[in-house]
């Protein structure tokens, strides 16, 4: 594994250290899931705003729509 080093404020680092601590996780694990969901939500909101152009390029434009839509 790599090692990346980066700055926090004392706030952050006083909140990662508890979260650390409250899960009996290193912080490494922490930040690994931090990633992981960050990826997670980015790769969501692009699906989120191709589906949403493609939704008004059918003429769909509320939520029932979709539904019906999709079945």
């Amino acid at each position: 594994m790599s090692v990346v080093s980066f700055s926090v404020d004392k706030q952050t680092e006083i909140e990662i250290n508890q979260i650390a601590l409250d899960e009996r996780r290193s912080k490494s694990d922490i930040f690994r899931d931090m990633y992981k969901s960050y990826k997670f939500n980015r790769t969501l909101s692009k699906v989120q705003s191709v589906g949403r152009e493609r939704f008004l390029a059918l003429g769909i434009e509320s939520i029932d729509q979709a539904e019906e839509f999709l079945g």
